[in-house]
């Protein structure tokens, strides 16, 4: 069996190893040996075109030499084939010609590859992003199926849970959900309502609220009375365009009259 010698391949402390996966270049250019230095030893370097990071192992292998650098700096980078005489500076600087890193001789037996200095990372100022939250209204439509804001108990823009009085809210998306086409069938979940004093009337929207009598002199549309004759000559409400149903009950009839 031929005996073979095994050089050691020094990797910097950021670096646990220069594994690679091995992958084909396009680009088959030959790079010409650069000017030798004569204070440096020439080796016959064969390394075809690939990936850089095999091809800096292949040559540290090669001419003994340590060949340090941060693996996530190289990923991705493919070098051009090398043959011919070169020292180990003149090696490395022919596999990372037109690549965005410099080489750095540490000691005679030992080079650092970086990133070039246009590479390096710098701070960037995002331009200002403004961030505006929709505030519910008490005149306006609700996201979802709890209101938080009322002005019915109070005629003013009041959170509920600070108004004095007993207030249901009926959203749109709770009348979407409950399939309601009438204001009956929005109300029938309701405590304290009776959608149905005389039997279910589909041409009216007669109801009682807490025994009495809620139509005749009690429906508002955006702070408006809806009037009727109070007799048998009764209209449904439209319902489509309704953003919400707002129930009051208790004391609160001086507010409307």
């Amino acid at each position: 069996m031929r005996k073979q010698t095994l050089l050691a391949l020094a990797i910097s402390s950021v670096c646990t190893g220069l594994l690679y996966s091995s992958q084909a270049l396009a680009n088959q250019n030959i790079v010409q040996p650069l000017p030798t230095n004569t204070h440096q030893q020439v080796f016959n370097i064969n390394l075809p075109a690939g990936v850089l990071g095999d091809n800096l192992v292949a040559l540290s292998k090669q001419t003994g030499k340590s060949i340090s650098v941060n693996s996530t700096l190289i990923k991705g980078m493919n070098s051009a084939a090398v043959k011919g005489s070169y020292n180990t500076q003149q090696a490395i600087n022919a596999l990372i010609i037109n690549l965005p890193l410099t080489l750095h001789e540490t000691s005679a037996n030992s080079f650092t590859l970086k990133a070039a200095a246009s590479q390096k990372k710098q701070a960037y100022t995002l331009a200002t992003t403004q961030v505006v939250g929709a505030q519910e209204k008490a005149l306006g439509p609700v996201d979802g199926y709890v209101a938080k804001r009322s002005a019915t108990g109070t005629k003013t823009d009041t959170p509920i849970i600070e108004t004095p009085q007993s207030i249901s809210v009926f959203t749109a998306d709770r009348i979407e959900a409950l399939g309601a086409s009438r204001l009956t069938e929005a109300l029938s979940y309701a405590p304290g309502v009776n959608v149905s004093p005389f039997g279910d009337l589909a041409q009216y929207d007669w109801l009682t609220l807490r025994g009495f009598d809620a139509y005749s002199p009690g429906f508002y549309l955006d702070g408006m009375q809806l009037r009727n004759n109070g007799n048998w000559g009764l209209w449904l409400t439209e319902n489509y365009g309704l953003e919400r149903i707002e129930l009051l009950r208790g004391p609160s009839s001086v507010l409307y009259g």
